[in-house]
């Protein structure tokens, strides 16, 4: 019997990366002030992970096709990532490298990296499954 777990990482990612819609003092916040395509360009890349990643958990039918969704939500996470530390250090610093750094601006930073992981390990489950099911086909 296959097991959907990676059905669990994905709603587990795409939770994550919704929360970072609550976190409302990094979008009011300094960075988002100065830099005027902070804001919709994170938001456009986080929503678009976190919505893949639920629409990702009914592609279970066609493995393949949920492993290149799986990729393109790495590249939009890892992206979104991108996009937060850019904005941070063009407009006030890293926030690790000052003294006190603020929960919204960890959140911000961590979560792209949680939903990666989760990913990963989505894949792994992915994969696993399709193993599975090839050595299922070859006893027939």
């Amino acid at each position: 019997m296959i097991q959907r777990i990676q059905s669990i990482y994905l709603a587990l990612a795409s939770m994550v990366l919704a929360m970072v819609y609550l976190l409302d003092e990094i979008w009011v916040g300094k960075t988002a002030m100065e830099i005027a395509w902070f804001a919709p360009l994170t938001l456009g890349l986080f929503s678009l992970a976190a919505v893949g990643a639920l629409f990702s958990v009914f592609l279970y039918n066609s493995r393949e096709r949920q492993r290149k969704v799986l990729l393109a939500l790495k590249v939009s996470s890892l992206g979104g990532l991108v996009v937060v530390l850019v904005a941070q250090f063009l407009s006030e610093g890293i926030p690790f490298a000052q003294s006190v750094a603020s929960f919204g601006s960890l959140a911000i930073l961590l979560s792209p990296v949680v939903a990666f992981f989760l990913f990963v390990m989505a894949g792994r489950s992915i994969d696993k499954d399709i193993k599975l099911i090839r050595s299922m086909d070859r006893l027939r």
